[in-house]
């Protein structure tokens, strides 16, 4: 989830609806703008509060907080973002993707000259031209920085990740566009601070 200027969204093809506003280039939805709130919840004690949303039972909210709104906020769905932008960028002249990993990066006078690239299908190394070469790996740039560029250069880059753990969840009911960031207190004390983002496609990222 994140906040889309005014400029980006204009330029995106929408189809409203009552509850939410679909962006849907190529008619699939890439991302959605959606409401976003903090709650925290605590089940060793009741709520007299009513539910800030109807597919949240009363009695379970203590607190909430709205974080933002359709025109400030949106959620991406990543494989859907990944694809179209592959697909939009073959679409240009002279172009080619190759899905594969990257090993190593030849340099000529401190400039790049070409990648060597493992191709996920098998088969031999392919050696790539290329001189210009952006690390764009999301969480394993860092890694991905130290194995091509040595870790006295690429280290500097300072970009890490951390294991986290997720579920989809198919929903009976269509539920509203919701971004949910929560603090939970569970019945046996323990503590957890899932999030919820609910999709278009009726399912639920957790």
């Amino acid at each position: 989830m994140r906040s889309w200027p005014s400029s980006l969204l204009g330029k995106t093809s929408g189809v409203t609806g009552p509850s939410r506003l679909w962006l849907v280039p190529r008619s699939r939805s890439l991302f959605i703008t959606d409401n976003s709130q903090s709650i925290e919840t605590d089940a060793t004690r009741p709520s007299k509060r009513a539910s800030p949303l109807k597919w949240l039972p009363d009695g379970l909210v203590q607190s909430s907080r709205k974080l933002g709104g359709h025109t400030t906020t949106a959620q991406v769905h990543p494989g859907l973002m990944t694809k179209f932008l592959a697909e939009t960028f073959l679409t240009s002249p002279n172009t080619s993707l190759v899905l594969g990993r990257a090993t190593s990066l030849s340099l000529t006078d401190d400039r790049a000259k070409s990648v060597a690239v493992e191709p996920l299908w098998g088969g031999e190394k392919m050696d790539l031209p290329a001189d210009v070469v952006v690390l764009a790996a999301g969480p394993w740039t860092g890694k991905l920085a130290v194995d091509l560029l040595g870790k006295q250069i690429g280290g500097r880059l300072g970009v890490t990740g951390h294991r986290a753990h997720s579920i989809v969840l198919k929903t009976k009911d269509e539920l509203s566009a919701h971004c949910l960031f929560t603090n939970m207190a569970m019945a046996d004390g323990s503590q957890g601070e899932p999030e919820l983002y609910a999709r278009p496609d009726g399912t639920t990222y957790v």
